[in-house]
C-alpha cells in the first residue's frame, strides 16, 4: 500500500488521495461540494446511499444542505466532470422548485399569491419541522386521516392532507405542491414549465398522444409549443429500483417486473398501456393484476 506519512503530526494519506480536488460539482447535487476531513454527524452518501464515516475524508455541500458523498463516489467518471473549482467564481443557480419555504410549515407556491400553510386543526396530522425530506424540503407528517376532504386546486382530487391558503379557499395536495416548476424532457432541448393559463389552445400530449383537458395543469415548452400531461412526464420509474419478487406492500406480496414485452400490457388501474420501464404485478382472488409504476 503506497502511503505518505507526516512524521511530526502522524498524518497518513494514500498517495492517490493527495491529488483529490478540493471543490467540485457532481451530477447528483445542485450545489458545489468541498473536501472535508470530518462530519459532525452520520450521513448517507448521495451516490451509493451507504453511510459516510465522519472520521475519514469526504465531500460535503458548501451550502446548508445535509449532503455528503464518499470521496471515491464523488470522483467517479459518471458522477464528476473532472474539473477543480477551487478559486473559481460560482455560477448563479436557478431554483427550479415550485415553492419557497417561509417557515413553520408555511410555503409560498408560485401558482398562488398568498402563503400556504399545513393546518394541524383541520387535518389532525402533526409535522416535525426539524425533520425534512431531502427532495422537497417539506417537514415529515404523520397522524390519522380524521380531517375534512378538500379539492386540490391543481389536480382537482379530494384530499385530506392539504396545504391551505391562509387567506382564501385555495388548497394543494402534497403531490401537486411539490411538483417541480421546471423540468427536462429527453426529446426537448428546452425547459418545460408547469402552467395553466395558456392551455386552451394546446391540443394533445406529446407522450400519450391523447387530447388534453384544457382545465387541468400541465407541462409545456413555450419555444416548441408542445404540452405534456403531468403524469405522463413525471410518472417514471425510480432510478434506484430494480426488478424484484415477493415484496411486501401494505401486507400484500407484489412483484416488480420489466415492461419489455413486444406489446405493452394494459394497466388495471388507469386502463392505458403502461409506458414505464417497470410494472407492478400482484394477484387478487387468483387473478393477475398489472399496474403502471406508481399508479
Amino acid at each position: 500500500m503506497n502511503l505518505q506519512v507526516c512524521l511530526q503530526c502522524d498524518f497518513v494519506v494514500h498517495k492517490n488521495c493527495i491529488y483529490l480536488p478540493f471543490v467540485i460539482r457532481i451530477s447528483r447535487h445542485d450545489h458545489r461540494l468541498s473536501f472535508t476531513y470530518s462530519l459532525p454527524r452520520i450521513l448517507s452518501c448521495g451516490v451509493c446511499r451507504q453511510n459516510v464515516d465522519g472520521n475519514y475524508g469526504n465531500y460535503s455541500c458548501t451550502k446548508d444542505c445535509s449532503y455528503a458523498v464518499h470521496s471515491k463516489c464523488a470522483t467517479r467518471e459518471d458522477v464528476w466532470d473532472g474539473k477543480e473549482l477551487e478559486e473559481k467564481p460560482e455560477e448563479d443557480y436557478e431554483n427550479l422548485n415550485s415553492f419557497e419555504v417561509i417557515g413553520d410549515g408555511i410555503i409560498q407556491h408560485f401558482s398562488h399569491s398568498h402563503h400556504m400553510k399545513f393546518e394541524r386543526k383541520t387535518t389532525d396530522i402533526m409535522y416535525d419541522d426539524e425533520k425534512r425530506c431531502q427532495a422537497c424540503l417539506l417537514p415529515f407528517y404523520g397522524g390519522n386521516e380524521l380531517g375534512k376532504y378538500r379539492p386540490c386546486s391543481i389536480c382537482k382530487k379530494e384530499k385530506v392532507q392539504t396545504l391551505n391558503c391562509i387567506e382564501c379557499s385555495f388548497f394543494l395536495c402534497f403531490y401537486c405542491a411539490t411538483l417541480p416548476y421546471k423540468v427536462r424532457y429527453e426529446h426537448d432541448e428546452h425547459f418545460l414549465t408547469l402552467s395553466y393559463k395558456e392551455n386552451e389552445s394546446l391540443n394533445w400530449c406529446e407522450i400519450c398522444e391523447e387530447i388534453m383537458d384544457s382545465t387541468i395543469w400541465l407541462y409545456t415548452c413555450h419555444e416548441c409549443g408542445t404540452v405534456f400531461h403531468i403524469q405522463c412526464l413525471l410518472r417514471k420509474c425510480a432510478p434506484y429500483v430494480k426488478p424484484a419478487q415477493n415484496l411486501l406492500l401494505d401486507d400484500e406480496k407484489i412483484n416488480i417486473i420489466p415492461n419489455n414485452r413486444l406489446t405493452r400490457p394494459i394497466c388495471n388501474g388507469c386502463g392505458r398501456r403502461c409506458q414505464d420501464k417497470l410494472i407492478l404485478e400482484f394477484y387478487e382472488d387468483d387473478r393477475k393484476m398489472l399496474y403502471c409504476w406508481l399508479f
